[in-house]
């Protein structure tokens, strides 16, 4: 699992956002919502904020919904339709990122045969800088 991966004191980014319309959420590579796992009372707009992006955070894997220009680290989604694919985007996002941590080999959610990994990158960045990075 995700969170078992990453420190469970730290927030990270992932790509939901409501930027584009308050309240109604998205994935940033435009994949059906079929899950959240908000903490509880979250989305929130804490203290009257405008927190238009996810970050995940904790033991239990919640989310939470932040401002999307604190710097944090951040989480990405890759699809590999090929063992050569998979290589060739590793070795990209490390020329574009510094240290990439580890893997975890999924089933994608929506039942296709394609595998997905996750990428962990601790350099703090923005949810806009890393969902620019992870595409």
């Amino acid at each position: 699992m995700i969170f078992s991966m990453v420190d469970p004191n730290a927030h990270y980014w992932i790509g939901f956002h409501d930027t584009t319309a308050e309240g109604t959420f998205a994935w940033s590579d435009d994949s059906d919502v079929i899950y959240t796992n908000w903490g509880s009372g979250e989305p929130n707009q804490w203290q009257g904020t405008q927190e238009d992006c996810t970050t995940f955070w904790n033991s239990a894997g919640d989310w939470n919904d932040w401002t999307c220009n604190q710097e944090i680290g951040f989480i990405c989604k890759a699809v590999w339709y090929s063992e050569e694919e998979r290589i060739e985007g590793v070795e990209h996002r490390e020329e574009q990122q510094a240290e990439l941590d580890e893997f975890e080999d999924e089933v994608d959610p929506h039942g296709e045969d394609e595998e997905f990994e996750y990428e962990y990158f601790y350099d703090t960045i923005t949810w806009y800088e890393a969902r620019d990075t992870c595409r």
